[in-house]
C-alpha cells in the first residue's frame, strides 16, 4: 500500500488491525511521519504505529522523525566507563581512577536515520526481535 497518507482513514487502520489477525501481512508505505499526520492526525499515525510489527525505515531529515524512529526500534542496555585523566604540561596521562555504569542506548540513533544512504534502510522485526541494518534493492 504505498502512500497509504493519499487513502488514509479509520478504515485502514481496521483493514490492517484484521489483516493481521488472519494471517495477512500489509505493507503500508509513506515518505515520513510528517505525511500521516498532517491528512490523518497524530491520532492515526500511533494507530499505524501500533498495529504493525515489521518496519523498514529509510533515512528521515527531520530530525522529529529520525528521534521518533530510534524510540520505536528502542534502547539496548550497555556499560559506559568513564576515565580521569591529568594534563602535565604538553603530557596527558590517565589517573588510574574512573567509573562504570549501566545505560541504555540507542539500537540505532536518530542521527544513523538521519545519515542512511540511498538504498539503506533499519529492518525492525517485532514478530521476531530482530533489528538490522539492510540494502533495499529498487526495482526499475
Amino acid at each position: 500500500m504505498d502512500e497509504i497518507n493519499v487513502y488514509a482513514s479509520p478504515t485502514l487502520i481496521d483493514l490492517i488491525n484484521k489483516s493481521r489477525s488472519a494471517g495477512v501481512t500489509c505493507i503500508p508505505a509513506t515518505q515520513s511521519l510528517a505525511d500521516l499526520e498532517y491528512i490523518a492526525g497524530e491520532a492515526f499515525k500511533y494507530q499505524l504505529i501500533e498495529n504493525c510489527n515489521n518496519y523498514i525505515i529509510m533515512r528521515q531529515n527531520s530530525a522529529k522523525s529520525a528521534e521518533e524512529w530510534a524510540n520505536i526500534i528502542g534502547t539496548k542496555q550497555t556499560m559506559e566507563v568513564t576515565y580521569q585523566i591529568q594534563q602535565q604540561g604538553q603530557i596527558s596521562s590517565s589517573t588510574g581512577t574512573g567509573s562504570v555504569k549501566r545505560v541504555r542506548e540507542y539500537k540505532y540513533h536518530p542521527d544513523d536515520i538521519k545519515g542512511l544512504r540511498t538504498g539503506e534502510a533499519v529492518y525492525l522485526s517485532k514478530d521476531e526481535d530482530v533489528t538490522a541494518k539492510i540494502k533495499v534493492n529498487m526495482p526499475f
